[in-house]
């Protein structure tokens, strides 16, 4: 390389490094929050007497999912501009790309297909932005010191969570269940829950078995999230012993991993643990086979194919015999599965549309499986039911060679010609704890709670700094980075990768935001590595890229105007209303929602449904008949907004009952309902309710021993099974319309 080259390539290096910085900070601040689209508390309920000093500190919406998702597309651009100007850069085009492009715009373009084009909108855009960020990292990591930068980034997370889950265990939970038993009715009524629905039902069992949720929905994926991490630290571990490095800063990962297992247990995630056990058994084979010299560079890929593969069929096997699988979680599983498939059956080029598995499942889901469920349990299954055949195509051509990437290719580490300072690490941290900030703590909330978010988030900058600091700088007595081959790393890190994917064909965590970018910035890395110094893929001229680089910053220019302003701007309009819901000025936010309804970029069923609720709560206080016609309206255009949402159809017909409308007008939303629904007993019994106060006894029975039916499919271990009193009551119910009858 010549004088001229190596400057125009140190010259423009920090274009790279910014973006692969962008990159790490947004993995690690999805990390550790948990984003919450649909604002689980109406203003509605504030009407009806819930004080606003009682509610809940605000979470993370959608407008913060919109705004990190949408400037995960900056790395991207980042790179296009290096390669646009800097001669020496090399891109690395390789073939899981390509599928990895078509797969993320077609999950973006299923928006124009989806039931709720708002959860479409949201999730797919941050799925795209997860690819991304995956195409990006492979493009800035091209060395070793590269690689333990991001192993860093997820050895500091792993701290992140075991720190988590300690506060949760011995500090926050007495306390939430002592505050739970005082005020659990409350709680229900501030998330506008039944005390018997599944939501609730669910949340109590987490509370009482101390399920570790932290910043997930769900422990497995916490569990699954933190086991990658593990097998990552593990790998630091065994690289510093074999070379020889000081006790000092092993033992920072000792202390990780100690934590980890905890977590694990703590968890009670099976699959977690038996994919740990899986990963240190490949790790073994793949340690004395490669000892004698029995393995190729592929074999690690071969093997955990086979295993992949053979677990599929044998599951497969199991399930179509007998119905079930091992386990009663995984037969539960495997209901999913079977009502997964008559929706790609039902839908199989375009699928629903992306984030929308739940509304479609609904009417295909299995008699014994009463959970209603928001995705599948696997990844594959809902590529398949959520974008249709293209999808699931795609999407296993996607991992099928992303995988044969990151194992096969033999390593091509670069030497870096440049060494940043250190100080840039812990600068790094600091913006990234003033972004976890500013998305995660609600700083109008109580002035306790916010004192307590703001230490754990500066605890949880010093444990990012710690990882960090521990897996890239060589030694506490040589404070500089790391640039020493790390294969072990690199073999751990790939084994921990190959366990992620394997637990997300049982669980979705693969496809939840955290979890996502962190599998995007380690897969990023290793083919990175991998591809380093190999030639040149595109030995063509630049202008390709630039006009590439072009188009990529008006197709995000555009999407900030068109989907991310307007989002934001909808989501600011719905919090005023709230706060107008508190202070009882229900115009103002009637009017408020209404600005938001206008504003919103697609439409958002759950806004007119909270706009309907205040709608009702004014005719009830005695607005004008107007009033009445207004709600009317708003209800249409709830139903119009989200044609697949059973939720609708119900809260229309029960307004138009009140309203007195045609009894045909109120059945025909019933109906309607049940057929989106049709193995949920509630609607049943309201319609069967309704019946019989028209005299329409016929139909009423119908109605309850359909509901009997349902419950009797229903496992004999399920909750949500009728209790023997109510079944006396219905049995009693059908006598009396029966005796009308005759």
């Amino acid at each position: 390389m010549d004088e001229i080259e190596l400057r125009d390539q140190t010259r423009w290096v920090w274009l790279t490094r910014l973006a692969l910085l962008i990159a790490l900070g947004l993995a690690a601040v999805r990390c550790i929050h948990l984003e919450t689209l649909r604002d689980p508390i109406a203003p509605a309920l504030d009407i009806a007497g819930v004080a606003a000093a009682s509610l809940p500190p605000e979470s993370p919406g959608a407008t913060i999912a919109i705004v990190l998702s949408w400037l995960g597309f900056v790395p991207m651009l980042l790179v296009l501009v290096r390669k646009s100007v800097d001669s020496t850069f090399r891109l690395s085009l390789q073939w899981w790309m390509l599928p990895a492009a078509l797969l993320g715009t077609w999950a973006v373009a299923s928006v124009a297909w989806s039931g709720d084009k708002f959860l479409a909108l949201i999730g797919s855009l941050t799925f795209a932005s997860g690819l991304s960020v995956l195409w990006a990292v492979s493009q800035c990591v091209r060395s070793w010191q590269g690689v333990r930068v991001v192993a860093g980034l997820i050895v500091g997370v792993l701290l992140i969570f075991v720190a988590q889950a300690f506060i949760y265990r011995f500090v926050e939970w007495p306390d939430l269940q002592e505050t739970w038993q005082q005020q659990r009715l409350s709680f229900f009524q501030q998330r506008g829950w039944a005390v018997d629905s599944f939501e609730a039902q669910q949340f109590e069992r987490n509370i009482n078995n101390r399920a570790l949720l932290g910043f997930f929905s769900s422990p497995n994926t916490y569990a699954a999230a933190a086991m990658l991490g593990a097998f990552v630290a593990l790998g630091v571990v065994v690289q510093r012993l074999k070379d020889k490095d000081d006790a000092g800063w092993i033992g920072a990962h000792l202390v990780a991993l100690g934590g980890a297992v905890a977590l694990l247990i703590w968890s009670g995630s099976r699959t977690a643990m038996l994919g740990g056990a899986i990963g240190i058994g490949l790790l073994g084979i793949f340690m004395l086979a490669k000892r004698q010299n029995r393995l190729s560079n592929g074999g690690l890929w071969n093997a955990t194919l086979a295993i992949g593969l053979a677990g599929v069929a044998g599951v497969v096997a199991v399930g179509i015999s007998t119905g079930g699988l091992f386990h009663d979680s995984l037969t539960f599983r495997w209901r999913y599965w079977v009502g997964s498939l008559a929706m790609l059956i039902e839908r199989p080029l375009l699928g629903t549309g992306w984030a929308n598995f739940g509304q479609g499942y609904l009417v295909h889901r299995l008699p014994a499986a009463s959970e209603e469920i928001k995705d599948p349990h696997n990844v594959l299954v809902r590529f398949a039911a959520e974008l249709g055949v293209v999808g699931l195509l795609l999407g296993v051509a996607w991992l099928v060679m992303l995988s044969r990437s990151i194992t096969l290719r033999p390593v091509a580490a670069q030497v870096s010609l440049t060494r940043p300072i250190p100080q840039w690490l812990f600068a790094a941290c600091i913006l990234v704890t003033l972004a976890s900030i500013a998305c995660a703590v609600d700083l109008n909330a109580n002035q306790h709670y916010v004192f307590i978010e703001l230490l754990k988030r500066l605890l949880f900058g010093g444990l990012l700094a710690l990882g960090w600091m521990t897996t890239c700088l060589k030694s506490s007595a040589q404070m500089v980075f790391d640039d020493r081959p790390a294969p072990w790393l690199v073999l751990f890190a790939t084994v921990g990768l190959g366990v992620f994917t394997l637990h997300s064909m049982v669980d979705m965590v693969m496809l939840e935001t955290g979890p996502l970018l962190i599998f995007a910035v380690l897969a990023g890395a290793i083919v990175g590595l991998r591809s380093g110094a190999t030639p040149a893929d595109d030995t063509g001229p630049r202008l390709p890229f630039v006009a590439a680089l072009t188009g990529g910053l008006v197709a995000w220019a555009t999407v900030g105007v068109v989907w991310v302003m307007p989002v934001a701007l909808a989501e600011s309009d719905m919090k005023q209303a709230k706060v107008e819901s508190n202070r009882r000025e229900t115009q103002g936010a009637i009017r408020s929602m209404t600005a938001a309804i206008n504003t919103v970029p697609v439409p958002n069923a759950d806004y007119l449904a909270q706009l309907s609720s205040l709608q009702l709560a004014l005719i009830k206080g005695g607005a004008p008949s107007s009033a009445v016609d207004d709600l009317g309206q708003t209800l249409d255009k709830m139903v119009a907004a989200d044609v697949t949402r059973s939720q609708s159809y119900m809260e229309r017909a029960r307004i138009s009952a009140m309203r007195q409308l045609p009894e045909s007008t109120v059945v025909n939303d019933y109906n309607q309902a049940i057929a989106l629904n049709p193995r949920e007993i509630a609607p049943r019994l309201e319609i069967a309710d309704y019946l019989g106060r028209t005299g329409d006894h016929a139909g009423a029975v119908e109605q309850l021993r359909a509901a009997l039916a349902i419950n009797a499919a229903y496992d004999p271990g399920e909750s949500r099974r009728l209790s023997p009193e109510q079944l006396r009551m219905i049995e009693a119910a059908i006598q009396s319309l029966e005796s009308r009858m005759r």
